[in-house]
């Protein structure tokens, strides 16, 4: 199966879906049939433009955007008349940007179908890309974000980007055991700093990665939102897929979670943080030490 077949496994042709942040990659493209609306940060000229030099050899692969999304939250974006209209959410490689993740879990609560929906997620493992030097997002950092409203990212989040993100062997991505040694930055440090002194809560959206899961950092997160009652996505599949792994999420988490007992939640919370450990060990098990 292909990588878009395997996200779309248990979609039906017939479905109506949406998609966020399709761009040169689209998950479910019109042009193969699929009965879906997308969402952007611009129009198909502008995503054009915006792509023409530096990947013009995908530039074909974007197709008619049908919601222009660039501030406020997303529902704002969309017409009330679509809202609980479609059977499936799609975003690949998009949680991880969302300045406020809360809101973006509930936007796509109210634009599936209710009880019916499906959220499908590609979700980049930190261990494998990047992000290797960031910590695991946990739910402190994802509140604080959620109760400020953001719709920027942070002078903090900003340095952590520009002051962290790196390549090993030369790679932004790597598959799984890879022995990793030679790491290099993609910016100085300085460079990260005048980022941060420069941030500006009223400029324009910059684009970065905020958050930073492995697959048991992500289950953790989204027991532990469903708790609190801040979202209704629940977990049925996980999967690795080499530097991503992917999730299949339907609704119901609310009831389901918050009818546990307590001793029942800090028991699958423990869990979860001992199972992060080690995916955290086993990215440690790729390190070639000095």
């Amino acid at each position: 199966m292909t990588r878009e077949e395997l996200l779309l496994r248990s979609i039906s042709r017939t479905a109506r879906l949406i998609e966020i942040g399709a761009s040169v990659s689209p998950i479910a493209p019109k042009r193969d049939g699929w009965d879906t609306r997308t969402i952007d940060a611009g129009s198909k000229e502008e995503l054009i433009e915006k792509y023409r030099e530096s990947i013009p050899d995908r530039i074909s692969n974007i197709e008619d955007v049908d919601f222009v999304w660039r501030d406020g939250l997303l529902l704002d974006a969309i017409p009330d008349e679509y809202h609980g209209t479609f059977d499936a959410f799609v975003a690949s490689h998009v949680i991880e940007h969302m300045p406020d993740m809360v809101a973006f879990l509930q936007c796509a609560e109210t634009l599936v179908k209710p009880a019916l929906g499906t959220f499908i997620l590609a979700i980049p493992d930190k261990r494998y890309c990047f992000d290797y030097f960031r910590q695991p997002t946990m739910t402190n950092e994802v509140l604080a974000s959620h109760k400020e409203s953001r719709s920027r990212h942070s002078a903090s989040t900003t340095f952590g980007f520009y002051g962290y993100t790196a390549s090993a062997e030369g790679l932004p991505t790597w598959e799984t055991r890879l022995p990793l040694k030679n790491f290099s930055f993609a910016h100085p440090i300085e460079y990260a700093y005048g980022k941060f002194l420069e941030h500006d809560e009223g400029a324009p959206y910059t684009d970065i990665h905020a958050w930073h899961f492995t697959p048991a950092s992500f289950r953790l997160l989204m027991l532990e939102l469903a708790r609190l009652g801040l979202t209704d996505w629940r977990i049925d599949d996980l999967n690795p897929a080499g530097f991503e792994f992917h999730a299949w999420l339907s609704l119901g988490a609310r009831d389901r979670i918050g009818g546990l007992s307590e001793e029942e939640v800090s028991a699958q919370r423990i869990s979860l943080l001992k199972q992060m450990l080690g995916d955290l060990k086993e990215q440690i098990d790729q390190l070639v030490m000095d």
